[in-house]
């Protein structure tokens, strides 16, 4: 009779081994885009943040800059007592320190380069092109949507500021 019930132990434990491997997998893919999407979308609300500035002073880059890493999280608590203070080439908060901000400015009397091929519509003078690079982390799936400057897959944000 032993032998009639032996080849049914262990049954269980295979199957939750298959089962297990296939929704480990699912679940890592899924924090992973989550990851992305939500990174995606902070940057995205920085870029509009320095887009708000730009629309009040378009001519200052610096402050352009700054206002992307101050819409950042990751400042230091100590920072948000006061002003963050913004030096160039320090615009973005420690914790994206691996991060890239390009800031382009286009006038459209003299508007020349790949970046600056954007047309600037009737009655504007100029536009900026602000672009954030931050490389990717993902663990099981890449969802970088640009290439970062070291060749690795990244996640870009970029804005368009037209000004008058």
């Amino acid at each position: 009779m032993a032998g009639r019930c032996g080849g049914r132990r262990g049954t269980a434990a295979l199957e939750f081994a298959l089962v297990a491997g296939v929704l480990f997998l699912i679940v890592g893919a899924t924090v992973d885009i989550g990851s992305a999407v939500q990174q995606r979308v902070t940057m995205g609300g920085a870029l509009r943040a320095a887009g708000l500035y730009a629309m009040s002073f378009p001519t200052n880059a610096q402050g352009i800059k700054c206002a992307v890493g101050q819409a950042l999280p990751g400042w230091p608590a100590s920072e948000y007592a006061a002003p963050i203070a913004c030096t160039p080439g320090a615009e973005l908060p420690p914790a994206w320190s691996d991060a890239t901000l390009q800031a382009t400015q286009c006038l459209c009397a003299s508007a020349a380069g790949a970046v600056c091929s954007l047309a600037c519509g009737t009655g504007g003078t100029g536009f900026w092109v602000l672009t954030l690079t931050r490389p990717s982390s993902a663990m099981v799936l890449d969802p970088g949507n640009c290439t970062a400057a070291n060749g690795r897959p990244a996640n870009c944000a970029t804005n368009v500021i037209r000004f008058k």
